[in-house]
């Protein structure tokens, strides 16, 4: 993946990002792990709500996600997609193994 679409790169420009630097750079890592497609389409960044900077969430619903669910998630699908191997979904999540295995044994997955 190589793009970003820019009806996505509209949608960011939007988002307050109180976070800074540092939920941006984490949205886009959690973006490219659950991205199906060739580029990221506002599709990756959907829950994002521009209510004050209020977190991941759909507006529609008033629903939100903490910090945690979209951890857990990210390792979740970082492990399907490597096929199980904890080496792997750690090197695509950023972070290493015993981190990996750490967060895991936090959120209970086997």
């Amino acid at each position: 993946m190589s793009r970003i679409e820019p009806s996505a790169q509209a949608l960011l420009r939007r988002y307050p990002f109180p976070g800074n630097v540092r939920e941006l750079r984490n949205l886009i890592e959690r973006a490219v792990i659950l991205c199906e497609g060739a580029s990221l389409t506002e599709r990756e960044f959907a829950d994002l709500t521009h209510h004050g900077g209020e977190g991941l969430g759909n507006p529609d619903d008033g629903s939100s996600l903490d910090l945690a669910q979209i951890e857990e998630r990210a390792i979740r699908e970082a492990l399907r997609r490597a096929d199980g191997s904890q080496t792997e979904a750690a090197r695509h999540l950023g972070i290493g193994h015993d981190a990996l295995r750490y967060r895991m044994k936090r959120y209970g997955i086997a």
